[in-house]
């Protein structure tokens, strides 16, 4: 669980700085296997990452699914 948090923290540091893309990288994949894991502001960033790569229906269904 530790470890989750780790990477949760490492794609919110690289969201923060613009890099959508890297962060994506880390978030997808914990997504897909561990979503519960998710906070809101997780999943928020999450969906932030989606919307600047212009995946919108993917950030949606993130936000609807935390919602």
């Amino acid at each position: 669980m530790q470890a989750l948090q780790q990477q949760l923290k490492q794609a919110f540091e690289w969201r923060r700085k613009g890099q959508w893309q890297q962060a994506l990288e880390i978030y997808t994949p914990l997504w897909q296997a561990h979503p519960e894991t998710f906070s809101g502001w997780d999943g928020w960033s999450y969906a932030h990452c989606l919307q600047q790569q212009k995946q919108y229906e993917a950030a949606l269904q993130v936000c609807r699914t935390l919602y």
